[in-house]
Formats: C-alpha cells, sequence, structure tokens
C-alpha cells in the first residue's frame, strides 16, 4: 500500500500463499517478514446484513444469470455461502494482523429479481480496504468444478497485475491447494518451510484465483506480484460491463494446469496436453476484494457459490 515502510513491503513479499491474507512471522537474521497465509490469524467479525440501496452503482440489475445451476447430490465439504439471509456457518472474515487499513465488507442483501436461484447475495465492497472471506478445509480431494454467479457494480480503474502498485481486485473466487513441498522451488520452498516453523501451521503452497480484473485480457495467467504461489486466472474484465450478472463454472483440473504449467513436467510428463495431471488436495475456499495498494474502491456482488465432485 502507499507509504508502507520496507518491513510492510517485505510482509507483502515471498509467500503470499494464497488465501490473500497474511500473517507476519520475522524468521530469524532475515530483514523482511513472510506474507503467510495463517489460518488462525486476525479474524475479523463479519459484517451484519443491510438493506439493499437503490443507487444505480451499489445494487444490483435484475439481468437474469444465463445458465441452470443444479442442486449438488454427493460428498460436498463446502458449507453454504448464505444461509437465512446471512454469511453462512464456516466462512469468517480474515485480515491482516495490526492492519492498518480499513477492512474490506462484506455483507448478504436481498436481490431485487432471483440470481441463478438466489434470492440473496454476498456484497463485497472494497475502499482503500484488505480483508477476506474464508472457508478452511482439512485437505479435501479437490473438486472438479466451482460455480458462482457475480457482478460487478463499480470498477477500480487504477487495478494493474503487473505490479505491486496496482496489485487490488473488485473480486476473485480463490482455491488454496496442499501442494507436495518438493514441487516447489527451492528458493521458495526454504521460506515456506521457515514460515511454516514459525507459525505452526501447514501454509499453502500453492493458490489459483478466478478473478474479476479491470484492464488484464480475458483468459490471462498473471502470476501475483508478491508471490508465485499464487496465480491469478482473469475471467472477467471492466469490457464485461457493469451492473450485469454472469454465471461461471470452472474446472479446477483444466485451469490448475494452465496456471501451473510447469508443475506438468514435474508429475505427469508422459501425460498427453489434453489431460492434466492429478489435483492435489483443497485446503480453502476464499472470496476477497481488495483495493489497500491503490487506495481506490470497487463494489462486486456474488452469489450460488457450489462446489461440484
Amino acid at each position: 500500500m502507499p507509504g508502507e515502510g520496507a518491513e510492510a513491503q517485505g510482509l507483502r513479499m515471498a509467500l503470499s500463499l494464497g488465501h490473500g491474507f497474511r500473517a507476519a512471522t520475522l524468521v530469524s537474521s532475515l530483514t523482511f517478514s513472510f506474507a503467510v497465509a495463517g489460518l488462525a490469524r486476525a479474524a475479523a467479525p463479519v459484517a451484519p446484513s443491510a438493506p439493499l440501496s437503490s443507487s444505480p452503482s451499489s445494487a444490483p440489475s435484475s439481468a437474469p444469470a444465463s445458465s441452470a445451476h443444479t442442486a449438488l447430490n454427493s460428498f460436498n465439504p463446502l458449507r453454504p455461502l448464505i444461509v437465512q439471509g446471512q454469511i453462512g456457518p464456516g466462512w469468517r472474515s480474515v485480515t491482516l494482523p495490526a492492519q492498518g487499513v480499513p477492512v474490506s465488507v462484506y455483507s448478504v442483501q436481498p436481490l431485487p429479481a432471483e440470481v441463478a436461484g438466489q434470492r440473496h447475495a454476498l456484497r463485497m465492497q472494497a475502499q482503500a480496504s484488505y480483508g477476506n472471506l474464508v472457508h478452511e478445509l482439512p485437505a479435501v480431494p479437490a473438486p472438479s468444478a466451482l460455480s458462482w454467479s457475480w457482478m460487478l457494480a463499480l470498477a477500480n480503474p487504477a487495478v494493474n497485475l503487473a505490479n505491486k502498485e496496482g496489485d487490488d481486485l473488485p473480486a476473485k473466487v480463490c482455491v488454496s491447494f496442499d501442494l507436495p513441498l518438493d514441487l516447489v522451488p527451492f528458493g521458495e520452498r526454504q521460506l515456506l518451510r521457515l514460515a511454516r516453523a514459525r507459525t505452526g501451521q501447514e501454509l499453502p503452497a500453492a493458490t489459483l484465483c478466478w478473478v474479476w480484473s479491470v484492464n488484464e485480457a480475458k483468459g490471462a495467467v498473471i502470476e501475483n506480484a508478491f508471490s508465485r504461489r499464487v496465480r491469478y486466472l482473469v475471467v472477467r474484465q471492466r469490457g464485461d460491463g457493469l451492473n450485469t450478472w454472469f454465471d461461471e463454472r470452472r474446472d479446477l483440473a483444466q485451469d490448475f494446469a494452465r496456471a501451473f504449467p510447469e508443475l506438468r513436467a514435474a508429475t505427469a510428463p508422459a501425460l498427453p496436453p489434453a489431460l492434466p495431471p492429478a489435483l492435489p488436495p483443497v485446503t480453502a475456499v476464499i472470496l476477497a476484494a481488495d483495493a489497500d495498494n491503490t487506495a481506490g474502491q470497487s463494489l462486486a456482488w456474488l452469489t450460488a457459490l457450489r462446489w461440484w465432485p
């Protein structure tokens, strides 16, 4: 974020590690802190639901979603995002310890018209802020797909994923994976081991985020400006317009293979190109909106998040 010191910059280096949220840990003689995804760190209270605003820039449109969603009927470890008009149990807001910027606000609000079979949506508001909505998982088998519906109501024009100063997003859906350490490059592996030793937690070694960006091209794969252990896949951008709902269904194996192509050579070099390698277990699903690096603001909505075994 603008004006932060060397240690704070270091906190955003090295190992953002995927949940988008960061826990500070000082390692021996190193002069900087690692940004690590500390699952037990700095839980912030989830904002209560508020009445739906009637402003065109902050309220969802009534445009119908384009595709149907069917109910899951087998193993599903992901608890519902929205339960009785509130953020569901199992989801929590997570921030940086001693965070010096405002916390991004997540709340559930009613929709003026049904979207993907839902009457409520998660409102994701960032205003020079940082924070994430996280559902932790005990290293469960990865799903075949994730699906959701989302909409951008206010874009942050300062977003630029190519550098740290622009590394903010109005909306992202992320999955953290329990990638074996021997598949992580040596330098990053050593940093991760140190961070795990300091936190006492099995911090994730790979995270894939599907993002609604601003200027980046749809379909682009971008390494996080703070850590290569986090990869962005641009699904939507400002050209898709405002106040219009879009349905997404993402194949995890295909997208993971695209985002982490170096792992194919390490794990399954003999596989045909059309067949992605097996996925590591999943340790968390994360929803996030942030604007701390750009000191900007954005607003997005998300609903009908589903896990497809």
